[in-house]
């Protein structure tokens, strides 16, 4: 389990017992944990770290925008990416793996959350993309970097679960 205090991000080994000090400058909310133990969290001029194993690893280095709101399987690390606050801003959804930085959705005017717009699970990425129309369509990304859309209604859609079994269904699912 994770948790804030202000701008320190604490860790807690439920079945250990222990909580271990992750930051004491990160974000106060919108930070992630994987069943693994690793976890994301944004803070220190709005870039994303990543603390595995007792190591804290910056995953980004921007100058000009902010990275917030990461999530993690464990494998993958998924965030916005947008413009500073507060003004018309625009957010793209970016994922960060071995290999480094994809963006998934390139940036757009719509505020991208995790939950309705990225979630993670076993390698396997759903996120939100605008389409031509404007209307944010669900799509997915597989482990092996596959992607693929799966709504094209007139409105946008959002993301309910991606569980394990929905990982199974959703791949297969026919536009």
């Amino acid at each position: 389990a994770i948790w804030n205090s202000g701008d320190q991000l604490f860790l807690r080994d439920l079945t250990a017992g222990t909580s271990t000090t992750v930051s004491t400058s990160a974000g106060n909310w919108g930070n992630d944990v994987a069943p693994n133990g690793d976890v994301v969290f944004w803070g220190n001029g709005y870039q994303i770290f990543r603390y595995r194993a007792g190591q804290v690893t910056q995953l980004t280095n921007d100058s000009d925008l902010w990275n917030t709101y990461p999530v993690t399987d464990g494998t993958n690390v998924v965030y916005r990416k947008h413009t500073p606050c507060c003004s018309e801003g625009t957010y793209a959804i970016v994922m960060y793996d071995a290999q480094g930085e994809i963006t998934l959705a390139p940036a757009r005017p719509q505020a991208p959350g995790p939950g309705p717009h990225y979630q993670v699970n076993n390698g396997w990425v759903a996120y939100t993309k605008a389409g031509n129309d404007g209307n944010l369509q669900v799509w997915t990304r597989s482990p092996g970097g596959d992607l693929r859309q799966h709504t094209f209604f007139g409105t946008s859609s959002t993301i309910d679960a991606l569980g394990a079994e929905r990982v199974a269904a959703l791949a297969g699912l026919d536009p």
